[in-house]
């Protein structure tokens, strides 16, 4: 906040006090974990005098860690391309659709730290060859992901308007974003059950399902459609769309889990 407001002595730098600010914070925490590991973590200690590359390691870092990276990537290239796509009906639907995606964030919490929490449970136990656990874990991170999704679908349904204040949202504004909320929001449940087993097949060494399953949420169904469809329909349908996407991408991660199970589960059970 001081390298982007003028307080006192400090000259308002705006969007660069903005930028070195950030690069700043992230070579401040990198060195302050380094410092807290070597002080701190008796069991893990950085040793490089016999280090050597290990390209076996390497490939296995890489095949959980690229689709990871891309993953990120996502939501940036998704709204980036609904955007081109939603300027053509009006600037009100790239607004909408903007707030939709910043309260989705919020929705999407409690399930990516449900899951994050579930990776190091499923890989420690697949490790451990104890296959039951793996599954009991499952199902009750499952179970409580899409427990949470219905009552943000409950919520989205219920209050859509008093959310879209939040944003300022204008009378237009509002009543296209009610229709955008009440919509997308069906399909929270689904989209649960996409992440979850992606996160779980991730801690079984299988990163390409939750990647693929964020692209076609997110991306390579959606986007192609809408574009198709623009022309076709109101934008109040358009939302619509994510609907097939959101089944498609559940049917998918659902297949490649059965495969996983009968692969990598059944064994050790």
């Amino acid at each position: 906040m001081y390298l982007i407001l003028s307080i006192g002595s400090v000259p308002a730098l705006g969007i660069r006090g903005a930028v070195f600010a950030t690069v700043l914070g992230q070579f401040v925490a990198a060195f302050g974990a380094l410092a807290l590991n070597a002080k701190k973590n008796k069991e893990i200690h950085f040793d490089f005098t016999n280090f050597k590359f290990d390209k076996a390691i390497i490939k296995e870092i890489y095949i959980v860690g690229i689709p990871t990276m891309i993953m990120q990537t996502m939501g940036s290239v998704m709204m980036l391309c609904m955007n081109a796509i939603l300027i053509s009906y009006s600037s009100t639907s790239v607004a909408v659709f903007g707030v939709y995606y910043k309260l989705w964030t919020f929705v999407f919490m409690p399930v990516s730290g449900l899951s994050q929490g579930l990776l190091p449970i499923i890989g420690y136990n697949f490790g451990a060859k104890n296959g039951e656990r793996i599954i009991q874990a499952f199902k009750y991170t499952l179970l409580i992901a899409i427990c949470f999704m219905l009552l943000e679908s409950i919520i989205f349904e219920a209050i859509p308007s008093q959310l879209l204040t939040l944003y300022n949202a204008d009378a237009t504004m509002t009543a296209m974003g009610v229709r955008c909320l009440r919509v997308m929001a069906v399909v929270f449940p689904v989209a649960a059950i996409t992440i979850t087993i992606g996160f779980a097949c991730s801690a079984m060494g299988n990163g390409m399902v939750s990647m693929i399953g964020t692209c076609l949420r997110q991306l390579i169904i959606p986007v192609p459609l809408a574009y198709f469809l623009s022309g076709m329909t109101s934008v109040n349908n358009l939302w619509f769309i994510y609907y097939v996407a959101e089944i498609i991408a559940a049917l998918y991660a659902i297949y490649i889990f059965r495969k996983e199970y009968h692969k990598k589960i059944v064994g050790i059970l």
